[in-house]
């Protein structure tokens, strides 16, 4: 049977992701190296939301 929080895993890497783009931006806007920053973030911001994912405690 299928852990019920692994439901929750696609939702953290959205997150995460959204809030890399976000990082990404004002990297960019800061820095004017898009090409640079907004890849990073978003890379960023997946790995960061599958982190939070395995450190967020979530009540089965």
């Amino acid at each position: 049977m299928k852990n019920r929080t692994d439901n929750y895993l696609p939702i953290f890497i959205s997150i995460g992701m959204f809030v890399g783009i976000g990082v990404g931006i004002v990297g960019a806007w800061m820095t004017g190296d898009s090409e640079l920053w907004i890849p990073l973030g978003t890379g960023g911001g997946i790995a960061f939301g599958s982190l939070m994912f395995l450190w967020i405690p979530i009540k089965k």
